[in-house]
């Protein structure tokens, strides 16, 4: 991606966080930018175009952070900074949160891409929870299919808390991340054990 895409695109993911892309047209980001219409119409075609390329740059920022050997050596500890981190990622691009169904219901190639990414996700946390409990750190599951019943819930914690934080904390966007962090990490305290307990609320209290 050049520069220039680059630029063009923070200055349209600042516009789609505060109104609807579905209640854009590309006029209206020239008109809201000030970025070149020649410029905008070689590149993009259409605002789903627009929203197809700011859910890829999104995708590409995730997969970064979620660096599963670097989780499977480190344990718990860095699964806070990983979840704050992701966090961060999800509130620059909150209007995916807001519009969630509607881009995916309305844009296969998008749903397709979202789905097999998210299949490699879970399937790469288990193999690092499954590390973690031989390491000592996380408890035998209770039950069959325990692991992959938290990060469902992880997932649909990360996916819909920046429209949840929109609504009732009032305060600015690192506030809310702070406050939802903790909301949404804690999930994985039932399932340490004491040895993964003790490093992973010592990295907790870090964001506080």
């Amino acid at each position: 991606m050049s520069n220039e895409t680059e630029i063009n695109l923070k200055e349209i993911l600042k516009l789609f966080n505060k109104r609807s892309p579905s209640s854009l047209s590309l006029k209206d980001i020239v008109f809201e930018t000030n970025i070149d219409k020649k410029t905008l119409s070689t590149k993009f075609k259409s605002i789903d175009d627009i929203t197809e390329a700011l859910y890829l740059d999104f995708m590409e920022k995730l997969t970064r952070e979620l660096l599963v050997d670097s989780l499977a050596i480190k344990g718990p500890e860095f699964f806070a900074e990983m979840i704050y981190n992701t966090m961060m990622i999800r509130y620059d691009y909150r209007f995916l949160a807001r519009e969630f169904d509607s881009i995916m219901n309305n844009n296969p190639r998008m749903r397709k891409h979202y789905t097999s990414n998210r299949i490699k996700a879970k399937q790469s946390l288990l193999s690092v929870f499954n590390v973690w409990r031989n390491m000592g750190y996380l408890e035998e599951e209770e039950f069959i299919g325990s692991y992959e019943d938290l990060l469902v819930r992880l997932e649909m914690l990360l996916e819909y808390w920046p429209v949840a934080a929109n609504i009732y904390v009032k305060k600015g966007g690192k506030e809310k991340i702070i406050t939802y962090h903790r909301v949404v990490a804690n999930t994985m305290l039932p399932f340490l054990t004491e040895k993964g307990k003790k490093s992973f609320v010592e990295a907790m209290l870090k964001f506080n």
